[in-house]
């Protein structure tokens, strides 16, 4: 009898969520190809940096647009050489020309995008890479992501061993697994936050933050959901994303002025 009353539990839950599972997967899947790539453009960048060729396709960007990224970057005191590279097609089609990242010592960006942004804008966003190169954050990410694991697999050991129902266990071992996967989503929400908040707060670059979030906002302003299902999904949703959502920036940015 309790055997079929945690296997009804278990297959009424996926039931119920399986909505939601089926909203969010195309996001998780999205986060996951993001980081693969951006994972394999760091390791191919200290290559091309390394032996200074842009087989790669990391080309190095023009002399004008690295004097204003250098002024920005020594206006954030980096205590180090950053390179400047122009992001290559692959990784444009897999993240999008309309974004700019950071390695370990490496900036990336389109830019001609990049050009047609506005001064203001322009310090945002390079503002917030450097944090991010600041923060060792290429580093404290998979270092997270780590020690998550590491308790997550100590959990599931632990819950063979003690829990004989094995639906219950497993119940138990997806759970912290689970929890060992939104502790990385939410650090790495955390790493981007400070980014931001850091940038505005030493470059004073609030207008811009704010500037630079509406145009990849697109000035669409997303409705609120009606329902309390899609409200749910929303959420958890968020709590999947590696990047707060562009309106919480934008209110922060707001609010840091």
């Amino acid at each position: 009898m309790v055997n079929n009353r945690v296997r009804l539990f278990f297959l009424s839950s996926f039931i119920l969520c399986a909505p939601v599972l089926q909203a969010i997967s195309a996001a998780t899947l999205k986060d996951i190809i993001k980081d693969y790539t951006l994972g394999l453009a760091s390791m191919s960048s200290l290559v091309s940096n390394r032996y200074q060729f842009n087989t790669l396709g990391f080309a190095d960007v023009s002399p004008e647009t690295k004097q204003i990224i250098d002024g920005v970057l020594a206006e954030m005191a980096l205590e180090k050489t950053v390179y400047v590279k122009q992001m290559s097609t692959f990784l444009k089609e897999r993240i999008g020309n309309q974004n700019a990242f950071a390695t370990a010592n490496t900036l990336f960006i389109d830019e001609e995008w990049f050009n047609s942004l506005s001064s203001q804008e322009q310090r945002a966003l390079i503002g917030h890479e450097a944090v991010h190169i600041k923060n060792k954050d290429v580093l404290r990410g998979p270092l997270a992501t780590f020690a998550s694991s590491l308790v997550a697999v100590t959990g599931i050991n632990i819950c063979s061993k003690r829990i004989s129902n094995k639906y219950a266990c497993l119940g138990t071992q997806s759970g912290l697994f689970g929890l060992a996967f939104l502790t990385v989503k939410a650090f790495q929400r955390y790493q981007e936050k400070q980014a931001d908040c850091q940038s505005i707060k030493q470059l004073h670059c609030h207008k811009g933050a704010i500037a630079l979030n509406k145009r990849l906002l697109g000035g669409a302003v997303q409705p609120e959901p009606d329902s309390y299902l899609s409200k749910f999904t929303t959420w958890v949703a968020q709590q999947l994303s590696s990047h707060p959502s562009l309106q919480e920036r934008i209110s922060y940015a707001s609010h840091a002025a």
